[in-house]
């Protein structure tokens, strides 16, 4: 599934199911799409093998997405940077009232 604005009523997206072969340039695509998408409300990435680019894309999308009320990163391969990056996404980010990231 690919989310894009017009992707009907999806309240969660989870990619979570323990594949370690997923590109880190489609979970940064995953990102991007959040940025527009108006539908998903939880988004998790556990286990995907994520790291700092992804953490960097998904702090892109908190500064702008208006409906994540849940993001799920754990167990994955984030540094305190990207950590970082991710809390600084949060600085106008009304919406958000989960972030899961233990695990690093």
């Amino acid at each position: 599934m690919w989310l894009s604005p017009e992707t009907p009523a999806l309240p969660a997206l989870s990619v979570c199911f323990s594949s370690k072969d997923i590109p880190i340039p489609t979970l940064k695509a995953y990102a991007e799409a959040l940025k527009s998408n108006t539908y998903v409300k939880k988004f998790s990435i556990v286990g995907t093998r994520s790291n700092d680019p992804v953490a960097y894309a998904l702090a892109e999308m908190l500064k702008v997405n208006s409906v994540l009320t849940s993001l799920n990163v754990e167990s994955n391969f984030i540094s305190g940077s990207g950590i970082l990056a991710l809390i600084g996404g949060l600085q106008n980010n009304k919406t958000l009232i989960e972030l899961k990231i233990d695990n690093q």
